[in-house]
């Protein structure tokens, strides 16, 4: 059944927001985009806690899809210099993430911003993005300390006015702790 879904997002003509159904940032991107008629798609998997949305979204990534996310780990991690987790819950959710990205053609997310790097492990689902995308996607980030918009462009990341309305198969990803200011800021990129 995880595989027909798979395919069917591969050829997807719609509008569709996948992410993680995380409190925050998560759960408004699918708001947002069930308000204004987008399928919504929240990766989840056996044993994770999720609070704040409809579990009408949930998708539970099977087990054996969770360890086809930690290659995509490892080489995101190339850039990150990070620790990949053992297994166990945290790296559950690092790899379902890679289903939040699969076949995503832009990422919009909510994170810090220090030193050119996106914090947290919001960190994961961007890099794993950009190593799918470096030539043809579009990464869009919400910097909760500056409250501006940046793209990844050039290799790094350049303040915007505002990134374009999500369209077509993208991610909706972010911080768990978001203010509502920052949740105006994300509905103004529809307007």
């Amino acid at each position: 059944m995880f595989d027909h879904l798979l395919e069917h997002l591969e050829h997807f003509a719609g509008d569709a927001c996948m992410s993680g159904g995380a409190k925050g940032s998560d759960c408004e991107w699918g708001r947002i985009a069930a308000k204004h008629g987008q399928e919504v798609l929240h990766f989840t998997f056996h044993g994770h806690s999720y609070k704040g949305h409809d579990p009408v979204y949930n998708v539970p990534v099977p087990a054996d899809y969770l360890d086809l996310g930690i290659p995509k780990l490892k080489v995101a991690n190339q850039v990150l210099g990070r620790k990949i987790p053992a297994p166990g819950y945290v790296r559950n959710l690092l790899c379902r993430n890679w289903y939040q990205v699969k076949y995503s053609t832009s990422v919009y997310a909510v994170a810090n911003i220090r030193y050119g790097q996106v914090e947290g492990g919001t960190a994961w689902a961007v890099q794993m993005f950009l190593d799918r995308n470096l030539r043809d996607g579009h990464a869009y980030v919400l910097d909760k300390i500056t409250l501006k918009w940046y793209e990844f462009k050039h290799q790094e990341w350049e303040e915007i006015d505002k990134p374009p309305r999500p369209s077509g198969v993208w991610a909706g990803i972010g911080s768990r702790e978001i203010t509502p200011q920052i949740i105006r800021m994300m509905e103004d990129i529809w307007l």
